[in-house]
């Protein structure tokens, strides 16, 4: 016997018409093909950009490395490679007062350069971000976003709660979440973000260039999200760094190290092998 209510739901299943209906692919695909393709944007360092394509909105790009090894000043650098190609970027910085913070971008084109932050900074909450997100491309045209870190946005309290009720594993599951939702945001907005998270506690018995995917701490989810995860670290001389591909959901670039010269005057990296 067939339920009257088995079939209003049909019903209304097959009449429904919203956003989120069933299409075939190839409809979509068609479409698609009326929509200007986005321009990839430029991280400023070509054989990265070469490799993997650059950047494309709607991308979650981790930056992870040991403290102290140029996660910053690498993005300092990428900064100043998304203004020279008009794409305002909005920083969340959590680390330094802004004093500190700006002077470091002094010497990039004889001054601070013109980019987007929040007045203030609201620490455990993905929902604030998203709001300024939002506040920023309506006031400022923002088309990029830079977090650093992704720990200063884990809510303290719900991260000892999570340990106290079931160790590590629901830490894991307590980031990822996290994660998923910036990913989420990435493609809401349609910008690229740029994420960084912190490594675990680096073994004196390892080389440096041995940071690959696993070396994020707290969770696999971290890379699992994310469309493109770089390693940095300092190299033996120097002044000078590089840059590892770990992930490359693109293209499938894994394993690229790029050697990197730090600009002690900019606080930015250049690739080695260009001026």
């Amino acid at each position: 016997m067939v339920m009257e209510g088995s079939i209003d739901r049909e019903e209304r299943l097959y009449r429904y018409d919203g956003e989120y209906k069933v299409r075939l692919s190839t409809e979509i695909w068609e479409e698609l093909q009326k929509v200007e393709t986005p321009p990839a944007y430029r991280t400023g360092f070509p054989t990265l950009d070469s490799a993997v394509g650059g950047v494309v909105p709607g991308e979650l790009i981790i930056v992870s490395g040991w403290t102290g090894h140029g996660k910053t000043s690498f993005l300092r650098s990428v900064t100043k490679s998304l203004i020279g190609q008009d794409i305002l970027p909005l920083w969340f910085q959590f680390e330094e007062p802004y004093r500190q913070f700006l002077e470091k971008f002094q010497g990039i084109d004889g001054g601070v350069p013109v980019f987007a932050l929040p007045e203030r900074v609201k620490q455990h909450s993905v929902d604030w971000v998203e709001e300024r997100i939002e506040e920023g491309r309506i006031k400022w045209g923002v088309k990029a976003v830079i977090i650093d870190h992704l720990h200063r946005l884990l809510d303290s309290r719900m991260r000892r709660k999570a340990i106290l009720e079931a160790g590590s594993n629901n830490i894991s599951t307590f980031v990822g979440a996290n994660v998923m939702a910036i990913k989420q945001l990435a493609l809401r907005f349609n910008m690229p973000i740029f994420l960084v998270a912190h490594t675990g506690k680096p073994n004196p018995s390892d080389s440096k260039d041995k940071l690959d995917l696993g070396s994020v701490r707290d969770s696999s989810f971290i890379e699992q999200e994310a469309d493109l995860v770089l390693y940095v670290w300092r190299g033996s001389s120097e002044g000078s760094g590089n840059l590892k591909v770990a992930k490359d959901r693109k293209n499938g670039v894994a394993g690229l190290v790029v050697k990197m010269i730090h600009d002690r005057e900019t606080k930015t990296f250049r690739e080695a092998d260009y001026q």
